[in-house]
């Protein structure tokens, strides 16, 4: 599960210096334990592991995958990225923006050439990318080392990635690779060409919220993307319309699994953390939980979907723990809507309606067809600019 292949390069040329952060070698039948912290260096120089995975480092004999420290150490490639959206009048959080190249180079990094940026965030850099070898596109997420240093953040991240690794549903986005360079650590994820829920309510127009029959198609695939993250013990904790981006054909695809944890059978976490006004009353109190939280955000994910509007919204915790109830208002909602809602939205866990399969047989999903949509064989429900333009 090691290398010694220091010095070596990948598809693109570039030779990367190795990092305290250490290496990692994974692929995706099977992977190994790992030192993320703790980097040495062989009496060569050569780093002992290399923070590589992914389908192409093992279905293809000519790639190297491991990174060795190079005679000189060339610039950070994903710095190019960062000055490329960070010079005076640009948006570096601009979705679809156009990279402006560095002279007449093209920016790679690993065996992937960036295209576009997509988003950033407090420590990441989102950017659309292609493989060299076959110009399969990618999501490039490029997260700063000493950012994930002084946040104190590096578990979360190998979480993440361990995470992505053993997830394969089409409800929940997958990954390709992982890799560092100098200074950054990547991940690539499948590319979504379509907006999340927030973007699609706004984009719809007035008023602004989806019909019954709409958000019940992708409340659905959400339901299915939970029940198969908790029947593998993970809880989600960050459900909210900005994580749930739609595919080219317009299907829901649960993103962003960095605040997600894998959960010992039965077990608990009592890590505090998510968007308040998404967050279960047991969180808020900071007690102990289980995967029960995620239906919580289901709730109030399908609350705003058809009411166009997150009823606990600008509330901290105790406000929302003290005015849940004369917050929620179910006008114009069906009874059937508003039953699962408020079994979705119960203060006390244990009553609360934590069950996917009792989900699928609420009356709500009545007209819901679940094998077909396990199958792919549901249409997605019709909307307006769907699709991100490159």
């Amino acid at each position: 599960a090691t290398s010694n292949l220091g010095g070596q390069s990948n598809l693109s040329g570039t030779s990367y210096a190795s990092s305290d952060f250490g290496n990692i070698r994974m692929n995706i039948n099977a992977y190994p334990s790992y030192q993320f912290d703790n980097y040495s260096q062989s009496s060569s120089g050569a780093s002992n592991d290399s923070l590589r995975f992914g389908p192409h480092a093992h279905d293809s004999p000519q790639r190297k995958t491991a990174y060795g420290p190079p005679a000189t150490p060339p610039r950070d490639p994903c710095d190019q990225i960062i000055g490329s959206f960070s010079s005076p009048g640009s948006s570096i959080s601009t979705r679809g923006t156009a990279l402006s190249f560095v002279g007449s180079a093209i920016i790679t990094i690993g065996d992937w050439r960036v295209m576009a940026c997509l988003g950033t965030g407090a420590s990441s850099t989102v950017c659309k990318a292609e493989y060299l070898a076959d110009q399969t596109a990618g999501a490039l997420k490029v997260m700063d080392k000493e950012a994930i240093r002084e946040g104190n953040i590096k578990e979360a991240i190998m979480r993440e990635r361990d995470i992505l690794v053993e997830c394969d549903h089409p409800n929940v986005v997958g990954i390709k690779e992982a890799f560092e360079t100098e200074k950054k650590v990547c991940l690539v994820m499948n590319l979504l060409s379509g907006v999340d829920l927030l973007r699609l309510m706004i984009n719809e127009g007035a008023p602004y919220h989806f019909t019954e029959p709409r958000a019940m198609f992708y409340a659905a695939q959400i339901a299915l993307a939970l029940g198969y993250l908790h029947s593998k013990n993970i809880v989600y904790r960050d459900l909210k319309p900005t994580n749930v981006v739609l595919d080219h054909s317009g299907n829901a695809v649960l993103v962003d699994l960095g605040m997600a944890e894998k959960l010992p059978p039965g077990g608990q976490s009592d890590v505090q953390f998510g968007t308040p006004s998404y967050r279960a009353p047991e969180s808020l109190r900071g007690q102990k939980y289980g995967c029960e939280i995620d239906w919580w955000s289901f709730g109030v994910l399908l609350y705003e979907l058809v009411a166009g509007r997150n009823p606990l919204y600008g509330l901290d915790a105790e406000e929302i723990l003290e005015e849940l109830a004369e917050r929620l208002t179910y006008a114009g909602m069906s009874p059937v809507l508003k039953d699962l809602i408020s079994q979705l939205l119960e203060m006390d866990k244990s009553m609360r309606l934590c069950n996917g399969p009792k989900i699928e047989s609420h009356p709500f999903f009545e007209s819901m067809d679940w094998e077909k949509l396990r199958q792919g064989e549901v249409p997605p429900a019709a909307c307006k600019s769907l699709i991100l333009t490159d």
